[in-house]
C-alpha cells in the first residue's frame, strides 16, 4: 500500500469518528432523547385489582376472607431461587420460563416474602366458598359470568383500587442502586359491595346438612315476618374455583335448584285450600274411597289408601288426592288459577338485575277445560311446574297470616363512594355502603334510608259466599271443638242455623246459610 493511500484511509477514519462524536453530542443535548432513555429504565406493572365482596345480613364477609400475595421478581438478583419454594406447582413452570427475562414480573406466592428481601403486595382473594349457586363464579379474567357475580359485575369490578408497582432498572439488570420498588394507587375504587339477606351461620349449617344427608335437592329458609331468604342451598354443589370439573362430571351440579322449575306435587294443595276459603267452600267434606274416576281416568290417593270422610283440614293432613279433585271441580279452573297467580306462581321472581328465578308453568284456561287436566292440576300434577322459591314464598304467606313478602333485589345502585369516617375509608371487615341485594326487600344504606318493596298480593282472609270479609275465628280449644260440632251438624242439615259465644273472650261465632248457598259466616 502506498503512503498516499494510507493517509487517505486514516483521514477517512478520523472523519467518520468526528461524525459519530458530533452525533453523540447532539443526541445528548436533546431533552426528548434524554427523557426516552431515562424512561426505558423504569418498569411499571399493574397489580390485580381487588374485587368487591358480598356480605351477609349481619355484615360478615362471604367472599374476600382470604389473602393473595404477589411477589415482584426482578432480573439479575437471586429472586428466582428464593421464590421457587413459595410458588404453586402450576406457577413454577411460569417462573422457570421467565427466569432469564430482562423485565421484572409479578407472580403469586403463598405468603408474604417481604422479610426475605422480596417486595410483596397483599390483595384480597375473591374466592366463593359459600352459597356458590347464588353467588355464581368468575371466568379466567376475573369477570362474573353467573349468579350475583354476573348481576353486579360492574359494581364489584369498580370496587377495588387500581394499583401499580414501579422500579428503576440499571443497565446491567437489577434495581438501580439506591432505589426500591414503589407501590402506588393509579385510580381509587368505589369501595362498594353487595349485602345479602343470607345468614352465614344458617347457610353453612344447611350446606353441611345437605352434604351429609341430601345427595340431590335444595334447602330454602325464609323469614316469615319479612320474606327475606336466610339460606339457599342446592345439591349437588360445585367448586366455584374449578367449574370445569363440574362441566366434565355432567352431574347437574351447576343447576341452581331453588330457582329452577319442577313438578309441584301435593304441596300445591295449599293453593286450593286458600281458594276454598276465598270462595267460602271451607265447609266442604268428601268421603274418600281411595280412588275417583274423572273423564274415564281413575285417580288414586297414595298407595290407594282410603281416608274415609275428610274435611279440608283432614284432607291436607292426609294429602288426600280425591278430596282435592272434587274440591277443584267445585272451585273451577278460573278460581284455582286466580289463587295460584296471587301466590306468585307463573311469574318470574326478580332476584337482581339480569338474574331471575324461573316463572314455572301454569296451565292455561283452554287446557283446564279438559276435566282430566283439571283433576291433575288440582293436586299439583300435569303440566304445572313451580320453583322451590315460589313454594317457600307460598308457605311464608300462609305462615305470615296471608301477607306476602317480596323476594326482589335492588334494582339500581348508587356508584358514589362513601365519604371517609374518622379519616378512614369504609373498608375492611364491615360491609361498605351502596346498593345492597336483599332478596326479601331493597335497602339503600346511604344516609340510613330503608325502602322496602312489596308485591301487590291481597291478604288471604276468610270470606262467606257473599264475598264479605270475615275476621278470623277464635282459636281456643273450646271453639275448635264447637267448630267440628257445627261442621257435623251442617253435614246432617245444611240449612240449620246456630250460634254461640266463646266463654274465653273470643269473638262471637255464628254458623248458618246465606240466601245463595249453604255456608258459614262469622
Amino acid at each position: 500500500m502506498s503512503l498516499r493511500r494510507f493517509y487517505g484511509l486514516c483521514g477517512a477514519l478520523v472523519f467518520l469518528a468526528g461524525v459519530v462524536l458530533c452525533r453523540t453530542y447532539w443526541v445528548g443535548q436533546q431533552a426528548a432523547y434524554a427523557a426516552s432513555a431515562g424512561g426505558q429504565t423504569v418498569q411499571t406493572l399493574d397489580l390485580p385489582r381487588a374485587r368487591g365482596d358480598f356480605y351477609d345480613r349481619n355484615g360478615r364477609k362471604l367472599t374476600g376472607t382470604q389473602t393473595q400475595y404477589y411477589a415482584l421478581c426482578i432480573p439479575g438478583d437471586d429472586g428466582y431461587t428464593t421464590l421457587f419454594p413459595y410458588v404453586s406447582y402450576e406457577k413454577q413452570g411460569v417462573l422457570y420460563d421467565r427466569r432469564n427475562l430482562a423485565a421484572p414480573f409479578l407472580i403469586e406466592v403463598s405468603r408474604d416474602l417481604t422479610g426475605r428481601g422480596i417486595a410483596t403486595c397483599a390483595v384480597p382473594a375473591h374466592t366463593v366458598d359459600i352459597a356458590p349457586h347464588l353467588l355464581g363464579y368468575l371466568d379466567g379474567e376475573g369477570r362474573g359470568v353467573a349468579g350475583l357475580e354476573r348481576a353486579y359485575d360492574a359494581l364489584l369490578t369498580a370496587s377495588g383500587d387500581k394499583r401499580t408497582v414501579s422500579c428503576v432498572l440499571a443497565a446491567h439488570s437489577g434495581l438501580m442502586a439506591g432505589t426500591s420498588p414503589v407501590w402506588a394507587t393509579r385510580e381509587e375504587g368505589t369501595g362498594q359491595g353487595v349485602q345479602l339477606t343470607l345468614d352465614a351461620d344458617l347457610q353453612r349449617a344447611c350446606e353441611a346438612l345437605a352434604a351429609q344427608l341430601m345427595p340431590r335437592g335444595c334447602i330454602l329458609i325464609m323469614d316469615a315476618a319479612t320474606g327475606e331468604v336466610l339460606a339457599s342451598v342446592s345439591a349437588p354443589t360445585f367448586d366455584a374455583q374449578d367449574v370445569a370439573a363440574s362441566i366434565r362430571a355432567d352431574d347437574t351440579s351447576l343447576i341452581n335448584r331453588p330457582f329452577a322449575a319442577f313438578s309441584a306435587g301435593s304441596v300445591f294443595k295449599v293453593v286450593l285450600a286458600a281458594a276454598a276459603y276465598e270462595q267460602g267452600l271451607d265447609w266442604f267434606t268428601h268421603d274418600c274411597t281411595g280412588e275417583i274416576v274423572v273423564a274415564g281416568q281413575t285417580y288414586r290417593c297414595a298407595q290407594g289408601r282410603a281416608h274415609g270422610e275428610v274435611n279440608l283440614r283432614g284432607a291436607l293432613e292426609e294429602s288426600c288426592n280425591t278430596y282435592f279433585i272434587k274440591l277443584g271441580q267445585l272451585l273451577g279452573a278460573e278460581a284455582i288459577r286466580d289463587e295460584a297467580e296471587h301466590f306468585g306462581f307463573g311469574t318470574a321472581v326478580q332476584i337482581a338485575p339480569g338474574l331471575a328465578a324461573a316463572a314455572g308453568t301454569l296451565p292455561d284456561a283452554e287446557t283446564l277445560e279438559n276435566l282430566g287436566q283439571l283433576a291433575t292440576f288440582s293436586f299439583g300434577q300435569g303440566s304445572l311446574t313451580v320453583t322451590p322459591l315460589q313454594i317457600t314464598a307460598m308457605m311464608n304467606t300462609v305462615a305470615n297470616g296471608g301477607q306476602a313478602g317480596c323476594q326482589r333485589g335492588a334494582d339500581s345502585a348508587d356508584p358514589r363512594r362513601r365519604q371517609p369516617r374518622r379519616g378512614k375509608t369504609h373498608r375492611g371487615d364491615h360491609p361498605p355502603p351502596g346498593p345492597c341485594l336483599r332478596p326479601g326487600r331493597q335497602i339503600c344504606r346511604q344516609r340510613g334510608r330503608s325502602s322496602p318493596i312489596r308485591l301487590r298480593r291481597r291478604r288471604h282472609t276468610e270470606r262467606s259466599f257473599t264475598g264479605r270479609h270475615r275476621p278470623p275465628q277464635c282459636r281456643c280449644g273450646l271453639c275448635a271443638l264447637r267448630q267440628r260440632q257445627r261442621l257435623r251438624a251442617q253435614l246432617r242439615n245444611p240449612g240449620a242455623v246456630f250460634g254461640y259465644r266463646c266463654p274465653a273472650g273470643g269473638k262471637a261465632v255464628r254458623g248458618g246459610s246465606d240466601s245463595d248457598a249453604p255456608g258459614v259466616r262469622h
